[in-house]
């Protein structure tokens, strides 16, 4: 597996300081990486690849040629918010991470939940510190066009706080924190994350491609669902099924 590393430019004091007294700014002309300098700091950031999913692991190692103490951070930024300066990186990070006195490692993060295009950043200070070097990635919605599953009960009615236990099977494993909630059936179909924000309780099943669940009815009476989601984060609802509970 290729290792895709950026190395920061070092720049002189004197072109920084000849910078600063024309009114300059600085730009790097690089596809990917736009540097900063801290006096003498230099640094890198590599990826094993550019190319990820919505809400996946991502590690991000980095190498500074001296520790720093006083909060460096390394954030997950848009790659359209201008590069330099650090509190505006620091307004518009989606996460973050310090590695106060650590010259090189690697630090491990979640992609963001939106698809687009970001910047890892790394920065001297988290007060009025300077961009040292970035390195860039892409997000991409999660396909689940070709996914499909189904649930089962032995019955459709229950008492309030009965058992249930549900049976599920879906066609391949799903690995992104795929979930069965039960939501109120007056919740529009569809959307995992609305799903996600009025499911009564939830379980998730992880890296299985059947198996059964136990759940407890919900407290109040009511028409109710089961619905199956890809992911735990811009998921799709993949399926459902219908039950009511009574005193």
């Amino acid at each position: 597996m290729n290792i895709i590393s950026f190395k920061s430019i070092l720049i002189s004091a004197f072109l920084m300081g000849s910078l600063a007294s024309c009114g300059g700014e600085k730009k790097v002309e690089e596809e990917t990486v736009e540097t900063e300098v801290a006096g003498d700091v230099t640094g890198e950031l590599s990826l094993t690849q550019t190319k990820f999913k919505t809400n996946q692991p991502i590690s991000v190692t980095f190498k500074v040629n001296q520790k720093l103490d006083k909060h460096p951070w390394i954030g997950i930024i848009p790659s359209d918010i201008p590069h330099g300066d650090e509190s505006k990186n620091d307004q518009h990070d989606v996460s973050y991470k310090y590695f106060d006195n650590q010259e090189s490692g690697t630090l491990e993060f979640r992609t963001p939940r939106k698809a687009g295009k970001y910047d890892f950043r790394m920065h001297s200070t988290d007060n009025k510190g300077v961009e040292i070097t970035s390195i860039s990635f892409e997000v991409e919605e999660e396909m689940t066009a070709d996914i499909s599953g189904e649930m089962s009960l032995k019955k459709t009615t229950f008492t309030l706080g009965e058992k249930i236990m549900l049976t599920f099977k879906v066609n391949q494993k799903l690995d992104k924190r795929p979930w069965i909630g039960i939501i109120p059936s007056e919740i529009e179909h569809g959307d995992e994350s609305k799903n996600d924000m009025h499911d009564v309780s939830y379980k998730y099943f992880d890296n299985q491609e059947s198996g059964t669940l136990e759940f407890k009815a919900p407290t109040k009476e009511g028409k109710y669902d089961f619905r199956m989601h890809s992911s735990d984060g811009n998921g799709v609802e993949i399926t459902s099924i219908s039950f009511e509970v009574t005193q």
